[in-house]
């Protein structure tokens, strides 16, 4: 797995361990063989971006952006999450600005 991944998957068991609403607990996500391609991937995408909050080189939020593809390369998949120390601090708009801007850009 590449070395951009190790952090965000750690950072998920920890969210994924004091929030009752998201799909994983702390056990994180599992991803299969296709899955950790499909995460390398999206490293090089120019249809996909994840941006990684971080304060003293921890992760506090991470955000993420997935297009479809072809007849449906107008929709995607956002994704967000804050750790609750930083919640009210500007995390999460900082994140959303962020994606949006980068949805801006790929819109043309």
């Amino acid at each position: 797995m590449p070395e951009f991944a190790v952090d965000p998957l750690a950072y998920l068991k920890i969210v994924g361990g004091k929030s009752d609403n998201l799909s994983y607990g702390a056990e994180g996500i599992s991803l299969c063989l296709e899955e950790e391609k499909c995460l390398s991937e999206q490293a090089v995408s120019t249809d996909n971006v994840q941006y990684l909050a971080k304060v003293d080189r921890e992760i506090v939020g991470m955000a993420s952006l997935r297009r479809k593809y072809k007849r449906m390369s107008h929709r995607g998949e956002f994704g967000i999450c804050v750790r609750q120390t930083w919640w009210g601090c500007g995390v999460a708009s900082a994140l959303t600005e962020a994606i949006l801007a980068f949805a801006g850009h790929c819109a043309g």
